[in-house]
């Protein structure tokens, strides 16, 4: 197996097992609170994270086909989850960060590496 591979079955792994962590987490936790009325206020927050996990994981299903599509949308994902977490969280804002987007965006580069290897044309070896 060369090292093109490996790094493909290692974003998978990685992006795939995020997914779906998170969406059993935020299907529930994140909906059930997100119902629950807190003085006649809807709470939009649970339905934005549900959303961008629904995204992250429509990415990682991409990505399986479409490498580069994929990474485009697997970064996109993961900075959108960084950015709802800068807007919405009181502290530790780089862990809780790192920890819901990190995932996302370390598969997304992994798969660029794999696209850009993809690309490189090969030397041939030239026997004499």
């Amino acid at each position: 197996m060369d090292a093109r591979k490996i790094i493909v079955w290692l974003a998978r792994l990685i992006c795939l097992t995020a997914s779906l962590f998170f969406l059993v987490f935020v299907i529930g936790e994140g909906i059930f609170e997100a119902t629950e009325q807190a003085g006649n206020k809807i709470r939009i927050e649970g339905f934005v994270l549900a959303g961008l996990f629904g995204l992250a994981a429509f990415s990682s299903i991409v990505s399986w086909r479409w490498q580069k599509l994929g990474a485009l949308l697997l970064l996109i994902s993961g900075l959108f989850l960084v950015m709802f977490v800068i807007i919405t969280a009181n502290s530790n804002r780089a862990l809780v960060s790192s920890i819901l987007g990190g995932p996302f965006i370390i598969s997304a580069f992994l798969f660029y590496l794999a696209e850009r290897d993809k690309r490189k044309p090969r030397e041939l070896m030239v026997v004499k």
